[in-house]
């Protein structure tokens, strides 16, 4: 919903801004995904059966932080998205999930693209998806 609020040009073309996270703001991210990993540590750890109650804790804290700073459209969240994927890799070959770790090595991979496209397009004047 926030993206359709696109700003207009001239030619009533959207236009998509993208813009890199403020640096006030990186304390309440980090504060962020600390609260929600102390909350799904305590989740998963009383109420299911997960083996890597840590790991997923900390994936998932990563995932939804970035989930925000998408919905504002901060080149950053990419990096917490580039980490989740990496680490995801890892969590899955530690669990003999092979596939679906290097599903999650692809997803790595492609995200350092994102990162690095978002990145030249905030940098740019007119902030256009390419």
């Amino acid at each position: 919903m926030k993206w359709q609020k696109a700003k207009k040009t001239n030619r009533n073309d959207a236009v998509r801004i993208v813009i890199h996270t403020p640096t006030r703001l990186y304390l309440p991210v980090l504060a962020a995904i600390a609260a929600v990993f102390i909350i799904l540590v305590y989740i998963l750890g009383n109420y299911t059966d997960s083996r890597v109650v840590y790991a997923d804790s900390f994936v998932t804290a990563l995932s939804v932080v970035a989930m925000v700073m998408l919905a504002k459209q901060y080149v950053e969240q990419w990096i917490l998205v580039i980490i989740a994927n990496f680490a995801s890799t890892f969590i899955f070959l530690y669990q003999d999930m092979y596939p679906t770790s290097v599903m999650y090595l692809v997803y790595a991979v492609v995200s350092v693209f994102g990162y690095f496209n978002w990145k030249k397009m905030a940098e740019t004047k007119n902030n256009t998806p390419t």
